[in-house]
C-alpha cells in the first residue's frame, strides 16, 4: 500500500486526466492529506470520487462514490456508489480456538509484539490465509447507503443494492437484493431482456452513441441498440487510465503529464 501527500502536482495531474474528486467548483482535499493506494490501482478518466482519501484498486469512466473506497474493490463503469458502504478485509479462522490471529499472523499486533518482547515469549505460527480478497463490483451498479460488502463477493453488472444489506455471497447480474444476509428481492428484468443487456454490453461504447437512443424504455434501447450494431457496429471507447504509480511520481518529481 502506498501513501503519499496530496500535492498541487497530483491535484494537477487528477485534473489533467479528468480524475474528478468533489463537485465541480468544490475543492474538498486540502493539501498535504494523506492518499492511501496500491501502486497498481489504476483509475479510468471521467471516475468521480467524492469523499475519502483511499483510492479503490480500479474504477472505471463516469462511476461515482460518496464513501470511503478501499484498495482492494474493482469497480465498473457507471456505478453509483452511496455514503457509508463498508468493504470486508481480512479473514479470521472460525473453526479454530479462537479467531484472534496469535499464531498466524507474520506481522502481529504492536501489543502482542511487547508482550512476547518483555516476556521472552516466542510463539509458533500455524499456516491459515488471512489475506484480503478483491471484490469485484460490475459495470452499471447501484449500490445503496451503509451497505456492507464481505471480502471477496463479485457483484454483477446492473444489480442493485438496497441500503443497509448485509452482502456476504454473490450478486447476480441485473438482481436487486436486499437485507441481512442479503437475498435477491426480485430481477429488474425478465431473463431474456437480461441476457440482451448483457450480451450489448453498452457501458463499453461512448455516450455519445448509445444515450440518444433513450433509455427509458429497456426493449426500445435494445431495439435500436441491436439494430445500430448489426448495421453499422458502434467501436468501444477506450479512456485514459491513470496508475498508481503514476501518483507517486507526480508527488516526488513534480510532474504532470
Amino acid at each position: 500500500m502506498a501513501r503519499i501527500q496530496f500535492s498541487e502536482s497530483l491535484k494537477g495531474l487528477f485534473a489533467a486526466r479528468k480524475i474528478f474528486l468533489a463537485w465541480p467548483n468544490f475543492n474538498r482535499v486540502p493539501i498535504n492529506a494523506m492518499f492511501q493506494f496500491n501502486e497498481n490501482c489504476a483509475l479510468e478518466s471521467y471516475c468521480q470520487i467524492f469523499n475519502g482519501l483511499v483510492l479503490p484498486f480500479r474504477m472505471g469512466a463516469f462511476s461515482y462514490i460518496h464513501g470511503i473506497a478501499a484498495i482492494h474493490v474493482l469497480i465498473g463503469r457507471y456505478c453509483c456508489i452511496a455514503d457509508g458502504v463498508v468493504w470486508g478485509g481480512e479473514a479470521h479462522p472460525t473453526d479454530w480456538v479462537s479467531s484472534f490471529p496469535l499464531t498466524y499472523d507474520k506481522n502481529p499486533l504492536p501489543a502482542l509484539t511487547d508482550f512476547c518482547a518483555t516476556h521472552g515469549v516466542t510463539v509458533p505460527q500455524e499456516p491459515f490465509d488471512s489475506s484480503v480478497r478483491p471484490i469485484h463490483v460490475g459495470n452499471d451498479v447501484w449500490i445503496g447507503q451503509g451497505v456492507f460488502i464481505g471480502s471477496g463477493v463479485r457483484i454483477g453488472d446492473g444489480a442493485v443494492i438496497a441500503a443497509r444489506a448485509v452482502v456476504t455471497k454473490d450478486v447476480p447480474p441485473y438482481a436487486i437484493v436486499g437485507g441481512t444476509p442479503a437475498q435477491v428481492i426480485r430481477m429488474r428484468f425478465p431473463e431474456d431482456v437480461v441476457a440482451r443487456l448483457l450480451r450489448s454490453e453498452w457501458w463499453r461504447y461512448s455516450p455519445a452513441d448509445f444515450a440518444p437512443m433513450g433509455m427509458s424504455d429497456p426493449l426500445a434501447f435494445l431495439d435500436r441498440f441491436e439494430a445500430r450494431m448489426a448495421d453499422d457496429p458502434l467501436q468501444p471507447i477506450h479512456f485514459g487510465v491513470t496508475t498508481g504509480q503514476e501518483m507517486i511520481d507526480a508527488v516526488r518529481g513534480g510532474a504532470v503529464a
